[in-house]
């Protein structure tokens, strides 16, 4: 019934274009149809859209957009927006493409990888949340207040390129309530610092295989390619202002493996904070040149994407709890449904093995193994056959996403998340579970209570390996990686 109820209001709630405008003297809506967009009453409001709606509701909420990022270039009337007409100052040079939409021609793959998320933004990559508006662009997240929108639109082409008021690390003050947050701001590296790149050529002139497939099942044939043979990447900051802008907003950084001058795929490891949402995942692209030397998708015979040691870290929201006095470490594990991957996951919730944080922090900087190896001598369990591993502390906790991978035949993209899986659900079952556990049970039910305002997660390291097979037989392969620091 809270869905059903939530979902009327969202959709009851929707910034229709027109609506409450005022009229020129033709009578005719001084602002085009463009503007409208989806409008939340709250965070928890559209944090609850993105977690908990199911397909169906989730298509029929971000179908009701008149024009989204996902609308056909043809339909739209961008020269007449004064928003798209600055943001899209070329697009008319190719509205012959009817095929092409805001998201690829825009550029908005990079910016917002994590399609879901794309596909509840309007034609102007906008949504509103408690009032307030916020924007994505390639210079950051604009945000402000509702009231503030006009001025936002009439100034929005100097706003660009303005220089404002440094407020803190990350925002800058452009006009009085309207405000820039870097959320690609590491993708513009100061001059002097140096981006760490390391790149291994291919050893030999096709595909080479390893013998051992890298996840823990064999999901295509492409696993048991020798990455060490293709390109291996890692992009990470290496001043101290690097790190702290990558630390909060991670790095916008894509790598492409060329097959020929108008064929390549590209992936990224992405980690984005839009102020509103977070969004950390792997995508990869197979791609073709087209019009105008616009890059598109196109479908490859095969994509796979593995992914290796994910952890996130996320912070525990207010004062943190007392901890139950006396309790022993424990380890319970529970059968969790996730919606997101459709299938049933053996989740491990790790409690009390450490009263300390800078404790925590010292095991995830030892590396994985060693973690799982104290968990086992600690607790008695053994957790790394686990899908998913919760590591629960005084202040933060952490998701362990062990290695795994997917496989798709005859598509153009591959994608994961990872950012769904920080939240802490529990089944009924294991919370009424007998008490023996120390009291760490009831702890951990009010800690999940308030488990959607958990804010600030952040990936703390990890790895994909990825491989595309053209349709004509071509194989290419690369690794991305994030170290631990």
């Amino acid at each position: 019934m809270r869905k059903i109820l939530l979902f009327s209001v969202v959709l009851i709630s929707l910034f229709v274009s027109c609506e409450n405008k005022p009229l020129d003297d033709k009578g005719v809506c001084d602002q085009p149809v463009l503007v409208d967009r989806l409008s939340f009453d709250s965070p928890e409001a559209f944090e609850y859209a993105m977690l908990e709606m199911s397909d169906s509701d989730f298509r029929s909420l971000s179908g009701s957009l008149k024009a989204s990022l996902f609308s056909p270039v043809s339909s739209l009337n961008i020269e007449d927006d004064p928003i798209l007409s600055c943001d899209f100052q070329d697009i008319p040079q190719v509205k012959a493409t009817d095929v092409k939409s805001l998201f690829e021609l825009g550029g908005y793959e990079d910016l917002v990888p994590e399609e879901r998320l794309a596909r509840l933004l309007n034609a102007r990559a906008e949504i509103e949340i408690g009032g307030r508006v916020y924007k994505i662009s390639p210079e950051g997240t604009y945000f402000f207040r509702k009231s503030f929108e006009s001025g936002f639109n009439d100034k929005y082409s100097r706003l660009k390129n303005l220089k404002g008021t440094r407020i803190d690390d990350m925002t800058e003050l452009l006009e009085t309530g309207i405000f820039r947050y870097d959320t690609f701001r590491s993708d513009r590296p100061d001059p002097n610092e140096t981006i760490s790149l390391t790149y291994q050529a291919p050893t030999a002139s096709g595909p080479t295989f390893g013998s051992d497939p890298v996840g823990p099942t064999l999901v295509s044939q492409l696993q048991l390619l020798n990455f060490n043979a293709y390109p291996k990447y890692c992009s990470d900051a290496k001043t101290w202002l690097g790190n702290i802008i990558q630390s909060l907003v991670g790095r916008n950084k894509s790598f492409d493996y060329s097959f020929s001058k108008d064929r390549r795929f590209t992936a990224k490891l992405y980690y984005y904070d839009y102020l509103f949402w977070t969004s950390i995942g792997a995508v990869t692209k197979y791609q073709k040149k087209g019009f105008l030397g616009i890059w598109g998708k196109t479908a490859a015979s095969e994509i796979y994407l593995a992914w290796s040691d994910i952890i996130l870290e996320t912070d525990i929201k207010g004062n943190p709890l007392e901890l139950p006095k006396n309790a022993g470490p424990i380890t319970v594990v529970d059968k969790i449904y996730n919606k997101n991957t459709a299938r049933n996951e053996n989740v491990a919730y790790v409690l009390g093995l450490y009263v300390k944080q800078e404790d925590i922090e010292k095991a995830i900087g030892a590396g994985l193994k060693s973690l799982l190896s104290t968990i086992r001598s600690k607790t008695g369990v053994d957790v790394s056959g686990k899908d998913k591993i919760t590591l629960v502390g005084p202040q933060k906790y952490y998701t362990i996403i062990p290695h795994s991978g997917s496989a798709k035949k005859n598509v153009a993209e591959l994608s994961e998340s990872f950012y769904f899986d920080p939240s802490i659900y529990i089944s009924n079952t294991l919370l009424q579970s007998p008490s023996g556990s120390g009291g760490w049970l009831k702890w951990l039910a009010e800690l999940i209570k308030g488990y959607i305002d958990l804010p600030n997660t952040r990936l703390v390291c990890g790895a994909i390996q990825t491989a595309v097979e053209t349709p004509n037989g071509e194989i290419g392969a690369m690794t991305i990686y994030k170290p631990k620091k």
